[in-house]
């Protein structure tokens, strides 16, 4: 099972990259990077907040996990 920081990272890492992207196509799109800014920060903190909890609800379904074995 992961950390709650080590999901908190993953997500963080994740999200930057998606704010960079949204933000980009939305200017292109639009024209306006004041516009692409807004909707690319919204739309990315909701996604980070449902990749999280999704994240961590997976975290807790024991389906397709191999067992670890330690030698030692």
């Amino acid at each position: 099972m992961e950390s709650h920081k080590r999901t908190l990272v993953k997500t963080l890492c994740w999200r930057i990259s998606g704010i960079l992207l949204s933000i980009l196509l939305t200017w292109i799109m639009t024209g306006s990077l004041m516009l692409g800014a807004q909707l690319g920060i919204a739309y990315n903190i909701i996604r980070a907040i449902q990749y999280y909890i999704t994240e961590r609800a997976w975290n807790r379904i024991q389906w397709g996990r191999v067992k670890e074995y330690h030698l030692g």
